[in-house]
């Protein structure tokens, strides 16, 4: 029981937080103590489960869809000035049997004392993508022009990747989410020292493999 943490009361149900993946039955994770329809939030999985059984022999089953799940990602100058060569990591790796969907991701630029210089004519993008710079893209794209380069601080949206009726994304399991910078000549931006604060929405599904 040391790792279960206190609940939270919503409503007639309580939600607890639990650092492993919930065992079932008598001898289980919260028996006699968790009742019927409790929540139980796995921390270190991030994985919602539900007591469908009785408070003296819980029987967790996973929530799905997965809940929308929220983190916050500090990218530095350091990190824009390196982009290319070294993705950011939004969301670690989920674990195994799981896949990360993404929602939407906010980009604030907080301009700095020196504006970021982009060669004339070099096309560059921003984009969320699985693993690294060679991932599938799972988000639109936003070019630096008009965003990095500009001398007041920006806000931008990224959202889900346009798809038409007949393709799809390809899911990636156990793979993280990474904010990536496309370069056809594989160049850096150069000179700048503002940040970004970056906000990512996603979700955690499990895929039964």
């Amino acid at each position: 029981m040391s790792d279960i943490k206190k609940p939270v009361v919503l409503g007639l149900r309580r939600t607890w937080r639990n650092a492993s993946t919930p065992v079932n039955g008598t001898e289980g994770t919260l028996a006699g103590v968790a009742d019927p329809g409790d929540m139980l939030i796995d921390i270190e999985n991030t994985a919602l489960y539900q007591n469908t059984n009785t408070k003296a022999s819980p029987t967790w089953s996973i929530k799905e869809p997965g809940i929308v799940q929220y983190a916050a990602v500090e990218i530095s100058s350091a990190d824009l000035l390196g982009l290319v060569a070294a993705p950011k990591t939004l969301v670690a790796t989920p674990g195994a049997g799981k896949v990360l969907e993404f929602v939407s991701l906010l980009l604030a630029y907080n301009k700095g004392a020196i504006t970021y210089t982009v060669v004339e004519g070099e096309p560059r993008n921003l984009a969320v993508r699985y693993t690294d710079a060679d991932g599938d893209a799972v988000s639109s794209i936003q070019k630096v022009t008009d965003f990095l380069d500009q001398e007041t601080d920006q806000v931008r949206l990224l959202t889900q990747v346009t798809v038409s009726g007949t393709e799809s994304i390809v899911a990636v399991p156990n793979a993280p989410f990474v904010l990536t910078l496309t370069s056809t000549e594989s160049l850096e931006l150069e000179d700048g020292n503002g940040t970004i604060h970056a906000k990512i929405a996603y979700t955690v599904h499990s895929t039964g493999l």
